[in-house]
């Protein structure tokens, strides 16, 4: 009910202009306001988080990323393994033009989270959610796991062009690469933080803006500026994909294979959720995120 109550605000409000970063805390402090002891135990969870973890400052608050190999976190192999099993298993048979976007699908679901306990395990792990805890500043929530594969194209178009997330101002996703990804692969590739802040800036690119070309953004930063995870299997990076420029699935040769977890803060303001019941997209955890 809450969630349709915050929607219905949400696009009155952007019927009248209001600031769309002005409406996503008016709904993030209204859903505060409904658990607060819920806000302040997580709050008070990522302080101590923050003084304690080795984890909680890997990731750079102005570049907001942090590069990992398949031995800086426990349970990656395992969880790199499980995820190369239900490839195995299911991608031949999945019909991928009729995902939500067929450059890019999600092949795991419910059912085969239970039979692979090894993937919600690494995305539950305390160095996990100690690293985003520690960017966040409130123990996250883990919003949705998906094993994204990308096959050969050649499109341009959607999330295959620069643009930020828009569930909220800042969030953290966990991309790992099951098997070996090289530039013609269709890396994620994104740009640091605050030089995506700047170029936002230059462009007068607001929050939830359209996609914008490759010639728009290169225009104002250099090749040290963007990162590709290319790398083997088990090597990704915990990236702000609210903050940071970026887009994927550019594959001109094979395919790309990468799991995925999404951690947001508590409480999100996020105010759609009917993308995630389209066939091909991530897989939504847990029965409310409002």
């Amino acid at each position: 009910m809450f969630m349709a109550l915050d929607r219905r605000f949400v696009l009155a409000g952007e019927k009248l202009g209001v600031s769309p970063e002005l409406l996503l805390h008016t709904v993030r402090f209204r859903r505060i306001l409904s658990a607060p002891v819920t806000w302040l135990r997580r709050l008070s969870e990522a302080r101590e988080i923050r003084s304690s973890s080795k984890y909680a400052r890997l990731i750079d608050e102005q570049k907001g990323y942090f590069r990992f190999g398949a031995e800086d976190f426990p349970g990656i192999s395992e969880a790199v393994e499980a995820a190369n099993l239900i490839f195995e298993r299911k991608y031949r048979s999945a019909n991928h033009d009729q995902s939500k976007k067929p450059f890019f699908s999600n092949l795991v679901q419910q059912s085969d989270l239970e039979q692979h306990p090894e993937l919600e395990r690494l995305a539950r792990s305390r160095p996990m959610l100690e690293a985003a805890a520690g960017y966040l500043g409130v123990l996250p929530t883990l919003r949705a796991i998906g094993i994204y594969y990308s096959p050969a194209n050649d499109t341009l178009k959607s999330s295959q062009m620069y643009h930020t997330d828009g569930v909220d101002l800042r969030q953290v996703k966990c991309f790992i690469n099951i098997h070996e990804v090289g530039p013609d692969n269709g890396p994620f590739t994104f740009i640091v933080a605050s030089k995506s802040e700047e170029i936002r800036a230059a462009l007068n690119h607001r929050w939830r803006d359209d996609r914008l070309e490759d010639e728009e953004v290169l225009a104002h930063c250099g090749p040290d500026d963007v990162v590709s995870l290319v790398g083997g299997p088990g090597s990704g990076a915990l990236v702000d994909s609210c903050r940071c420029l970026h887009f994927g699935s550019r594959c001109r040769v094979g395919y790309r294979l990468v799991l995925m977890f999404q951690y947001t803060r508590y409480p999100d303001a996020a105010v759609k959720k009917e993308k995630y019941h389209l066939q091909g997209t991530a897989l939504l955890l847990g029965a409310d995120h409002g």
